[in-house]
């Protein structure tokens, strides 16, 4: 373990650099918090929870290849290579993004008043009876409804919501049926990542609206318990729809600490194991990918019952599982780190966080440019909220998440091309840092 300690060393100082490097440019809106935050929460913690003793996967289990303190030591090392090129790129991005001209100009449409009612009645009655459709059963006969495109329509639900509270602000109407429906999506487990994102997309636009650059300090503890809570959501929701509302009790004691976790608890927080452990599979898989990943995104829209077999986001993970890391049963993420390995070798952990940066950096800048209330800026605090799923997943969540989950945002910017309402040009010269 004693090069695992130089290695958290390194990390330590690589983090605390790149919050020292960004600290002028951080706000909660920023593309770096997201990334501080995951590069934290995913390689920090658990890093030094797994030097301190703690338990790691497969550790013990007959048949199974533990993980190694030397993968951990690499996965280490790629993240901070990868967090470190993230900070060039985002501290470069501006500079190279707009080096090509002297006043560029952008082009957006602020959100009219009513085109998003106009929206919001014809969406809000469609994705509500696909989610109570869902939540009830009553649709299991139908195939729509049953499929991922039932899921979707249904979480548009949320997506319209957060639109009214961008354009017309937190009112009672809008903030009342979200406080409904959000603790039903966070005690379905296997919705509890929308029920975080959309908590976080809420709090962007509550933040853009109250022109603030962090939170106000009442929602940081609100914040730290959701964390916590995270990894026990699943049980907690199986729990509560199994009226064990006693076993309910004792998951949130355990998320908050006040009671010692059970094993299954421990395996499920883990995503560094996952990490570490890829990119030693990725090595044995033999061959790069050079972008393949990506390729499903090309299919996603073909219902599954169409073509059953058509390509899957997962593929790539089920190519690189083996009887000791059977990653394909047990549904492992491996990062975005891991995919860009497995894509282009070390030079996939150098330049995609360096092309991120780079590109995430710019959105920043237009987004703070113009007036304020544009689809633009909604759209962006819609990829800035997806970030957290792609980091942990690979970059096809951005768009699963990011767009085709708030689809209705896409269809006001389709709204305001179409009619021209709220059009606006404005120098990109001059949006603040």
């Amino acid at each position: 373990m004693g090069s695992l300690f130089v290695w958290l060393a390194i990390d330590a100082l690589s983090l605390g650099g790149c919050i020292l490097w960004l600290r002028r440019r951080l706000s909660f809106l920023h593309p770096a918090f997201y990334y501080l935050f995951f590069h934290l929460y995913v390689i920090t913690i658990p890093a030094w929870q797994v030097y301190l003793g703690g338990s790691v996967m497969y550790e013990g289990m007959s048949g199974y290849m533990a993980i190694r303190p030397d993968e951990f030591a690499r996965a280490i090392a790629y993240a901070d290579l990868a967090l470190v090129m993230f900070s060039i790129g985002t501290l470069l991005g501006p500079r190279i993004a707009f080096a090509w001209k002297a006043r560029p100009r952008g082009t957006g449409y602020v959100l009219s008043g009513r085109l998003t009612v106009l929206l919001l009645a014809i969406l809000l009655p469609f994705s509500l009876y696909f989610f109570a459709a869902r939540r009830s059963g009553l649709g299991a006969g139908s195939l729509l409804v049953a499929s991922g495109y039932g899921t979707t329509f249904a979480l548009w639900l949320f997506a319209c919501l957060i639109v009214g509270l961008f354009r017309f602000g937190f009112r009672w109407f809008l903030v009342a049926p979200l406080a409904i429906l959000l603790p039903i999506v966070g005690l379905q487990g296997y919705l509890r990542f929308s029920f975080v994102l959309t908590l976080l997309f809420v709090a962007s636009v509550y933040v853009y609206r109250t022109r603030r650059r962090w939170p106000p300090v009442w929602a940081w503890p609100v914040a730290i318990a959701i964390v916590l809570l995270f990894p026990q959501m699943k049980y907690i929701g199986k729990a509560v729809q199994e009226d064990d509302l006693s076993g309910a009790a004792r998951r949130v004691e355990q998320a908050l600490f006040l009671a010692p976790p059970d094993t299954e608890l421990i395996i499920e927080k883990q995503m560094l194991d996952p990490y570490a452990g890829a990119l030693t599979l990725a090595d044995g898989l033999g061959k790069r990918y050079f972008g393949r990943t990506y390729l499903p995104l090309l299919t996603f829209p073909i219902p599954r019952f169409l073509w059953p077999h058509k390509p899957g986001f997962g593929d790539h993970v089920i190519a690189m599982a083996t009887r000791s890391r059977p990653y394909d049963r047990e549904g492992r993420t491996i990062t975005y780190i891991a995919e860009a390995y497995l894509n282009f070798g070390i030079a996939g952990v150098i330049l995609v966080p360096l092309v991120f940066g780079v590109v995430l950096s710019r959105a920043y800048r237009i987004f703070r440019s113009g007036p304020p209330g544009r689809v633009g800026q909604l759209f962006y605090l819609s990829i800035m909220v997806s970030l957290i799923q792609a980091y942990r997943d690979g970059l096809n969540s951005i768009v699963v998440f990011g767009i085709i989950h708030m689809f209705p945002i896409v269809i006001a910017w389709a709204l305001h091309v179409m009619t021209q309402r709220g059009k606006c040009k404005f120098s990109l010269a001059q949006a603040r840092q």
